[in-house]
C-alpha cells in the first residue's frame, strides 16, 4: 500500500537590517510555502527573526525553530538560503550538525536540494565573507561620509540633529548645528573647571539649578569629568574644538557570550577631520581645562592605585539614597551620590579604619561561635551519608535505562535496514535520542561525588581576619586577605540616625562563603530549614551587645557610629 504520510516542512526566514522592507520576511515565507508545495510536503511553522545580524545566535525565532526541531515538530526546515541561519561558519555548522542529529533535514529553496555537508562548508565559508566584505564596504561608505563632514554618532549634548532634504528629496544624515542654549551651558562648565571648581561642585550648582542633564536627568560628575584618556565626559569632547574624531574604537564579538565588546583603536588609525563651525570652547580655555587636569591626574595617581586593595570597595550602600558609599578623602567613606549630583542629602562621613575594624570584629565573632559552624557541618554530613545511599540505586536503574535504549535504538536502525522509510521513524528516533541524552547527563552528575566537610573549616577566615588587622596598623593591605574576607559580605548598608545624630551601618552576609568550594553544601544551605537570620548590635567600638542564634547561618549585624 502506498505511503500516504506527509513530511512535515517548517519555514526559518530573516533579514538583518531596518534598511530592508518589512515585506521581506513575507517574501521568504511566501517563496518557501511555495517551495513546501512544490516538494508535496506538509507545511507547519514558520519563524522569523526581524533586523537581526546573521552573525550572532542571539534570535528568538532561530532558538525556537531549534527547540521545536529536537521535539521532532516537523522533518524538514525550508530556507532560501543557508545565509538566512547564519553567516557565522561555526554557527552554521553547528546548527546543520544539531539539525542533522535531530532528524531534520535542511531544504534551500535557491540550490533547489536539500543541504549538505559540502554545501556547508562552502557556504559558511561564503557567508562569513560576505559579513567582512560588507564590514569593509560599510567602514569605506562611512569614511566618505567623514570626509565630507558628516558626523556619524549619536547627538551630542550642545548639539541639534540638522534635519532638512537634499534635491533629489532624500534626507541628509550627519549634520549638526549649535544648540545656543545648551552651548552656553557647556561654556559654563569649562569656565568653572579652568577657574577650580570640581566636576561634583558643578554639578551641585546645575542641579541646584534645575538644569536638565543631557539624559533629561540630574548632572553626576561622570558626566562632566568622564574618563579623559577614552574622550569620555564633557571636558574631553574634542567635538567641543571642532574636532571630529572617527574610528576611535571597534567592537568585537564575543563567539561564546555573543556580545560585542568596545575596544580602543591604535591612535594613528583615528580619522580626525576638522569642524571649525562646530566649535563651542575656544582654544584658550580647552588648554587651561587640559592643564588642570594633567596636574590633577599626577596629584592623585598613588591614591587611585591604592583603592583596589580596600576591603569595603563596593560593598557599601547608602540606606537614604540606595547610592554607594566610596571613598570621599584618603579617610573616610562618604555617600557618592550626595557628593557627586548633590541630590541625596546624608553628608555625614564614617572613619575608613573604624568601619573595617568594626567589620572584622563581626565576622570574627561569628567564625569564632563553633557551635554555629559545627552544627551546620553535622547537619551536612548526615545529608550526604542518606543522599549517597539512595544515589547508589538512582545510578543502577539510569543504567538499566539506557540499556533498553541502546536496544531500541538497534532495532530502529535494523527496521530501517528491512525496508521501512527513515522518515517514519523519525519521532522514534528523536524520542530516543532525547531520553538517552538527558540519562547521560545524569549519570554524569552521579558521578560527582559529595565530600564530608570539616569543622576546621572556619580556620582559614580567622586567621585572615587576625592578618588583616594587622594590616590595618601596618597600612600594608594583603590582597589574599581581602579577597576572602569579602567572600563572607554581600553588602554594608549605612543608614542617617537623624534622632541620635549617627549612621546605622547594617552587614548584610552569609557564614555559607565558608562552603564556597563545596556545591552540595551550598544547596543545603539553600533549601535548609534551620537557616534563620542573626541580629546583633554592637556599639562604635565593635563590642556584641546581644547574642546569635546558633541555627544561623546569615548575617545581620547592626553597629553604629557617631
Amino acid at each position: 500500500m502506498a505511503n500516504t504520510l506527509k513530511m512535515k516542512a517548517a519555514s526559518y526566514n530573516r533579514y538583518s537590517s531596518d534598511a530592508q522592507k518589512e515585506t521581506s520576511i513575507e517574501d521568504q515565507i511566501r517563496m518557501n510555502k511555495d517551495a513546501i508545495e512544490r516538494q508535496g510536503w506538509q507545511f507547519t511553522l514558520a519563524y522569523s527573526d526581524y533586523a537581526i545580524s546573521g552573525a550572532t545566535k542571539a534570535r528568538s525565532g532561530l532558538q525556537a525553530m531549534m527547540k521545536d526541531a529536537a521535539e521532532g515538530r516537523f522533518d524538514i526546515l525550508v530556507v532560501e538560503g543557508t545565509e538566512r541561519l547564519s553567516r557565522d561558519q561555526e554557527d552554521l555548522a553547528g546548527i546543520y550538525k544539531r539539525l542533522t542529529y535531530y532528524g531534520v533535514q535542511i531544504y534551500s529553496v535557491t540550490s533547489g536540494s536539500f543541504v549538505n555537508d559540502m554545501h556547508v562548508a562552502f557556504d559558511g565559508l561564503k557567508n562569513s565573507q560576505f559579513l567582512k566584505d560588507l564590514a569593509y564596504k560599510t567602514k569605506r561608505g562611512q569614511f566618505g561620509a567623514i570626509e565630507r563632514g558628516k558626523i556619524l554618532s549619536n547627538k551630542t549634548y550642545g548639539y541639534d540633529i540638522v534635519r532638512r532634504l537634499d534635491s533629489d528629496g532624500e534626507l541628509v544624515k550627519g549634520e549638526r548645528k549649535i544648540n545656543n542654549e545648551q552651548a552656553a551651558i557647556v561654556r559654563r562648565i569649562f569656565e568653572s573647571y579652568a577657574k577650580g571648581l570640581s566636576g561634583r561642585e558643578i554639578s551641585f550648582e546645575l542641579n541646584k539649578e534645575n538644569i536638565p542633564s543631557p539624559t533629561g536627568k540630574e548632572w553626576l560628575s561622570s558626566t562632566i569629568a568622564g574618563w579623559q584618556s577614552r574622550g569620555k565626559g564633557i571636558l574631553n569632547n574634542e567635538l567641543y574644538i571642532g574636532r571630529v574624531i572617527w574610528n576611535r574604537d571597534k567592537y568585537r564579538r564575543n563567539p561564546d557570550t555573543q556580545k560585542r565588546n568596545k575596544q580602543e583603536n591604535p591612535k594613528e588609525e583615528w580619522v580626525i577631520t576638522e569642524a571649525p563651525h562646530l566649535r563651542i570652547i575656544d582654544q584658550d580655555l580647552w588648554d587651561k581645562v587640559k592643564t588642570r587636569q594633567a596636574l590633577l591626574a599626577k596629584n592623585n595617581l598613588p591614591h587611585q592605585k591604592r583603592r583596589a586593595n580596600y576591603l569595603l570597595s563596593y560593598l557599601l550602600k547608602c540606606g537614604a539614597c540606595g547610592g554607594g558609599y566610596g571613598l570621599v578623602s584618603a579617610r573616610h567613606y562618604g555617600c557618592t551620590k550626595s557628593r557627586q549630583s548633590g541630590t541625596c542629602t546624608v553628608r555625614k562621613t564614617i572613619p575608613k579604619d573604624k568601619l573595617e575594624q568594626a567589620v572584622l570584629s563581626a565576622l570574627e565573632y561569628q567564625l569564632l561561635n563553633r557551635d554555629l559552624v559545627n552544627e551546620f557541618v553535622t547537619e551536612y554530613n548526615a545529608y550526604v551519608k542518606t543522599s549517597q545511599s539512595s544515589q547508589h540505586a538512582q545510578i543502577k536503574s539510569v543504567h538499566a535505562q539506557l540499556k533498553k535504549l541502546e536496544t531500541e535504538k538497534s532495532n530502529l536502525i535494523k527496521a530501517i535496514r528491512d525496508g521501512i522509510p527513515a522518515s517514519e521513524l523519525t519521532e522514534e528516533f528523536n524520542r530516543n535520542a532525547q531520553k538517552r541524552e538527558q540519562l547521560l547527563s545524569l549519570a554524569a552528575q552521579f558521578e560527582q561525588p559529595a565530600k564530608i566537610i570539616t569543622t576546621d573549616v572556619a580556620s582559614k577566615y580567622t586567621d585572615a581576619i587576625t592578618l588583616f588587622s594587622a594590616d590595618i596598623q601596618s597600612k600594608t593591605p594583603d590582597r589574599e586577605s581581602i579577597d576572602l574576607l569579602r567572600h563572607l559580605i554581600d553588602k554594608i548598608v549605612i543608614t542617617p540616625d537623624t534622632e541620635h545624630n549617627k549612621l546605622t551601618a547594617q552587614l548584610h552576609g552569609d557564614l555559607a562563603g565558608l562552603f564556597s568550594d563545596n556545591a552540595e553544601a551550598q544547596a543545603l544551605l539553600e533549601q535548609s530549614d534551620t537557616t534563620k537570620t542573626n541580629q546583633q548590635r554592637m556599639n562604635n567600638a565593635g563590642a556584641i551587645a546581644e547574642e546569635p542564634e546558633p541555627k544561623s547561618l546569615l548575617l545581620r549585624i547592626t553597629m553604629f557610629f557617631l
